[in-house]
């Protein structure tokens, strides 16, 4: 998928986030230095249940917009459940899981946006 269509896609999904009351949601530019992917999304969620909710609903969105999901992690746990979607991976975390991974530590030298 071109770049741009994968940071716009990535703006529907952090609405999808906000949505559901996701919180400390942040857009990082991991395509800079990464073949990984284009976008990390990282986002919080206070419980895992909220967690849980947070991801159902991300799928959700996809499905609507017609996009695959390639993968879901740890969503049983719902204490850390990546959703990927090869060109944007979706990181949402319960508050303790993403304080010990920090991600944006260490992903520090590329563009972050802070939604919220």
């Amino acid at each position: 998928m071109e770049k741009n269509n994968s940071k716009l896609f990535a703006r529907e999904i952090v609405n999808c986030i906000k949505d559901k009351q996701g919180e400390d949601i942040t857009l990082l530019s991991i395509g800079e230095r990464s073949i990984i992917c284009d976008y990390f999304i990282i986002a919080s969620g206070n419980s895992p249940i909220q967690v849980k909710a947070i991801a159902d609903s991300v799928a959700e969105k996809c499905k609507e917009l017609g996009r695959n999901v390639f993968r879901v992690s740890g969503y049983n746990e719902g204490l850390w459940v990546i959703v990927d979607l090869l060109d944007i991976v979706i990181h949402i975390f319960s508050p303790m899981e993403r304080d010990y991974y920090n991600l944006e530590g260490f992903w520090k030298d590329v563009s972050v946006e802070k939604i919220s």
